[in-house]
């Protein structure tokens, strides 16, 4: 092993690290994807919190990774990476793999959480329509509390029906 291996070792294995969680990351992505298009709110809450865990994993072991950019008197940047990958070729199949990766990720969570968002938004119309029709106000929050409740400004109030 060279100097140069040797002084970029521990950075390789904090990618290799990174990669390993990004890949988890991932596929609870997927698994959270698929949890949306089947409606199963228990599941839903078991990948969020899988995918909060990861996330906080994640994030550590960038803060470690810069840690040994700087060591290295390299950026903590993608530039940093580069400049490092130069030095030693391992280093440089594993930052594209990370970066495209990470994209990857990205992408899927930006595409789940929009539909959470979605699914979130037609919730409350559909509960402030059925409260407009029924006269009834009240709703009760996450723990079973009553709670009084807010009819959306976008939500065509109905006027009551009459017999006869």
């Amino acid at each position: 092993m060279t100097d140069s291996q040797a002084r970029l070792q521990p950075l390789q294995s904090q990618l290799q690290q990174e990669l390993h969680l990004t890949q988890q990351f991932f596929n609870i992505l997927n698994e959270e994807s698929q949890v949306l298009e089947t409606g199963q709110p228990d599941d839903l809450n078991r990948t969020t919190s899988l995918k909060e865990k990861i996330a906080e994993d994640l994030h550590a072991a960038t803060q470690r990774r810069g840690s040994l950019l700087e060591a290295l008197n390299l950026p903590n940047n993608l530039q940093g990476l580069r400049a490092a990958a130069a030095q030693q070729p391992e280093l440089s199949a594993l930052v594209e793999e990370l970066g495209a990766l990470s994209d990857r990720a990205q992408r899927l969570n930006e595409q789940n959480g929009n539909i959470i968002n979605a699914l979130l938004t037609n919730t409350q119309r559909m509960m402030a329509a059925l409260q407009t029709l029924t006269g009834n106000n009240t709703v009760y929050d996450a723990s079973g509390k009553k709670k009084a409740a807010s009819v959306s400004a976008d939500v065509p109030r109905l006027k009551p029906l009459k017999a006869g």
